[in-house]
C-alpha cells in the first residue's frame, strides 16, 4: 500500500506509516529496503505503476512499465473486477530465487524476467520478460483476490495465470500469434510430465512442506492451463469468461477450491440454457493423472470407432489407482479435407462407434489444433492419408495441426505404436515448412534422434539426412541482419534453425557462426552476434575451436557479470567443448 504519512525521528531517521491493507493471505505480503530508481506512469485508471531497478539498469524497465499498465487495466476490463489497490510497483532484483513472486501490488522478479533491452536484447528474452509480467499481473486476480483454500488446488492460481499469459500477450502483441505456441510451450510440455507413472493429478493430496514444494510444476502450471484451454473451447468464449467473472465476483477476497469453480461455470452454462455438466466432466480430467490417446479406426466409408487407452510410461513402480478407472470424458472435434469444422461430440466411455461427415480416402485431423488433453493415433490408413498431403500441399494442412500431427506421431513412435519410419516420412515435408511453431516441435524431436542415435553407426546418415531437412530454410533466413525487423516469428524461426542446422553440422551455419565469433574476437567491445544466435553460435565456435576460442569466450563472462542472460549463454556456450583439457584451463 501507499505511504499515508511520514513522521521525522531523530537524525536521518523517519518514520513511514502506510495505509492499512486489504484483506489478503500472508503469503503474498513482501517488503523491499533498496536504492533503486524508479520510472512511473500513470494508467489509464490513474494509478501509479512503477518499474524499480538497480540505476546502470533502469532504462531496460521501460517496456515492462509499458506493457505491464496497460496489462493491468485489461485485466481489469476483461474479469470485470476492478485491481482494488490503488498503486502497482515491480521490482527487479539481481539476486532471487524465483523468476517472479505475485506479492499483492508489489510483484518482485529476477532480472532477467522483468527487464529487456531493445539494443541488446533478443526476441525470446522480449518474449521471456512479456509472458512472466503477464502472468504475475494476472496472478492478481488469481491468486490474490481469490486464494485457493489449500496448495492441492494451486493450479487455481498456476494454472490460470499459466493460460493468461497467452490472452494477455495477445492483447499487447497481437502480431505474435502466441496463442499458436501454446501446444509446444504448455501442452506438450505437461504430456512429457505426466507421462510418468510417478506424475499427480492436478488436484493433488500435498500436506507437508516437501510435498507441497514439488507440486511447483509443469502438472500445476502447464497441465493447469491446457485443461483450461479445453474448457474454454467445448464451452464457448463467451460463456466461460462469463463464468470467470462469477467466480472472481463471488469469491473475492475469500479462499477456494475446484468446487466454487464448476459452481461458478454451471451458473455461466445455465444462463445459455446449455446441458454441460462442468463437475461431471473436469473432475475425470483433474483428479486422475496422465491422460489417454484416443484410437481412431475408419471401419466403413464414414463409420468411426474411437477407443480410449490410459497412457503412461511403463516402470517398475506400482500405478495408484483412479476413482474413475483412467477413463476420461473427452470432447471430440474434427476437421476434414474440405475445411469443415464439426459440433463436438462426447466421449464418456472407453469406446464410441459413430458416423463423421468424412468423404472416403478423404484425409481427417480430429482434436484439431490439439485443443484437447489427449494424444491421437489412427490405426486406419490416415497417417499415410495426411503424410501424403503434407508432401504435396503442406498448406493445406492448418497451421494449427502440423505441429500437433507432428507432436503425436513422434510420441506414438517413440512408445512404440508406430514405427520411426512412418514419423520420418512425415518429416519430409519440413524441406517446404516456414512456420515457427512447426519447426521448434520438429526440432525438439530430431534434436531427441540426435542424441538417441549418437553411438549408432547410422548416426553420419542420419545427420545428413536433417541436413537436408534444414537446407531450404537455413539458406532463405537471413543470418547477419534482421535487427530492425519487427517480426517475432523471423528472429526465433532463425534461433531454431540455427540450433537444429549447427547441431548437424550444416556447412552455411557452420560458416556463419565462425564468421560471426571470430568478428567479436577481433573487436570485443562490440559483440556483432544477433542476441537470438549468441548461444548457438557460442556453442559452435567452442565446439569446432580450440584454446584460443575457449579462453576469449570465459573472459568475457566476467565482463558481462551482471548480465544473467548472456552469463547464461557464455556458460552453455564453454561447456560445448570437445576437450576435457580446454575445459580445466
Amino acid at each position: 500500500m501507499p505511504v499515508n504519512n511520514t513522521v521525522a525521528l531523530h537524525a536521518d531517521w523517519r518514520r513511514d506509516q502506510f495505509q492499512p491493507s486489504v484483506k489478503m493471505s500472508s503469503y503474498l505480503l513482501a517488503f523491499v529496503i533498496c536504492q533503486f530508481h524508479g520510472l512511473r506512469a500513470v494508467d489509464s485508471k490513474g494509478r501509479n505503476f512503477t518499474v524499480w531497478a538497480r540505476p546502470e539498469k533502469i532504462e531496460s524497465a521501460r517496456y515492462a512499465l509499458d506493457i505491464g499498465r496497460r496489462i493491468l487495466t485489461y485485466f481489469e476490463d476483461y474479469f470485470g473486477v476492478p485491481y482494488p489497490l490503488p498503486k502497482m510497483d515491480m521490482v527487479a532484483l539481481p539476486n532471487f530465487k524465483a523468476h517472479a513472486m505475485e506479492n499483492w501490488g508489489l510483484i518482485t522478479f529476477i532480472e532477467s524476467s522483468l527487464l529487456w533491452d531493445p539494443y541488446t536484447g533478443s526476441a525470446a528474452s522480449k518474449e521471456w520478460v512479456t509472458v512472466v509480467i503477464i502472468h504475475e499481473l494476472a496472478h492478481q486476480w488469481f491468486g490474490d483476490l481469490v486464494t485457493m483454500k489449500w496448495w492441492n488446488n494451486l493450479w487455481l492460481n498456476e494454472g490460470f495465470a499459466s493460460f493468461l499469459e497467452y490472452t494477455g500477450t495477445d492483447f499487447v502483441q497481437p502480431h505474435w500469434k502466441y496463442d499458436e505456441r501454446f501446444i509446444f510451450t504448455d501442452l506438450q510440455r505437461a504430456m512429457i510430465s505426466d507421462a510418468s507413472i510417478k506424475s499427480h493429478p492436478v488436484i493433488n493430496s500435498a500436506k507437508s512442506p516437501d510435498e507441497i514444494e514439488d507440486i511447483f510444476d509443469p502438472i500445476t502450471y502447464s497441465k493447469g492451463a491446457s485443461l483450461i484451454r479445453m474448457m474454454k473451447s467445448f464451452l464457448g468464449d463467451d460463456v466461460f469468461l462469463n463464468g470467470l467473472k462469477i467466480y472472481l465476483q463471488e469469491n473475492k477476497y475469500k479462499n477456494t477450491d475446484e468446487e466454487d469453480l464448476w459452481k461458478a461455470l454451471d451458473r455461466a452454462v445455465k444462463s445459455v440454457n446449455k446441458d454441460i455438466d462442468i463437475k461431471s466432466i473436469m473432475d475425470t480430467w483433474t483428479k486422475q493423472m496422465n491422460y489417454p490417446i484416443l484410437i481412431v479406426n475408419r471401419s466403413d466409408s464414414n463409420t468411426f470407432d474411437f477407443k480410449q487407452i490410459h497412457f503412461y510410461e511403463s516402470s517398475n513402480d506400482t500405478l495408484m489407482p483412479s476413482p474413475y478407472n483412467f477413463t476420461w470424458k473427452i470432447p471430440i472435434i474434427y476437421t476434414t479435407k474440405d475445411g469443415s469444422a464439426n459440433e463436438i461430440i462426447w466421449m464418456n466411455n472407453a469406446t464410441l462407434k459413430m458416423e463423421l461427415n468424412v468423404m472416403p480416402n478423404d484425409w481427417y485431423i480430429i482434436n484439431i489444433g490439439q485443443i484437447g488433453y489427449y494424444r491421437v493415433h489412427y490405426v486406419d490408413n490416415n497417417w499415410e492419408l495426411l503424410i501424403d498431403e503434407l508432401l504435396k500441399n503442406y498448406r493445406s494442412i492448418p497451421d494449427s495441426a502440423r505441429p500437433q500431427i507432428i507432436g503425436d506421431l513422434f510420441h506414438l513412435a517413440n512408445h512404440g505404436n508406430v514405427s520411426f519410419t512412418t514419423f520420418l516420412n512425415l518429416t519430409k515435408y519440413l524441406s517446404q515448412e516456414t512456420q515457427y511453431v512447426p519447426w521448434t516441435t520438429a526440432g525438439r524431436a530430431l534434436l531427441y534422434l540426435d542424441r538417441m542415435l549418437l553411438l549408432d553407426e547410422n548416426y553420419g546418415d542420419y545427420q545428413a539426412y536433417v541436413r537436408l531437412l534444414v537446407n531450404a530454410a537455413v539458406r532463405d533466413v537471413d543470418w547477419i541482419t534482421m535487427r530492425e525487423d519487427r517480426n517475432e516469428e523471423k528472429h526465433l524461426l532463425r534461433g531454431t534453425l540455427g540450433e537444429i542446422a549447427c547441431h548437424v553440422e550444416h556447412e552455411l551455419c557452420l560458416l556463419t557462426a565462425r564468421v560471426l565469433f571470430t568478428l567479436w574476437m577481433s573487436e570485443p567491445v562490440t559483440n556483432p552476434i544477433p542476441p537470438g544466435l549468441r548461444s548457438v553460435v557460442y556453442c559452435t565456435a567452442i565446439r569446432f575451436g580450440g584454446q584460443a576460442e575457449w579462453k576469449f569466450l570465459r573472459s568475457q563472462y566476467n565482463v558481462n557479470e551482471t548480465e544473467d542472460v548472456e552469463k547464461e549463454n557464455i556458460l552453455t556456450g564453454l561447456s560445448c567443448s570437445r576437450d576435457i583439457w580446454t575445459m580445466k584451463l
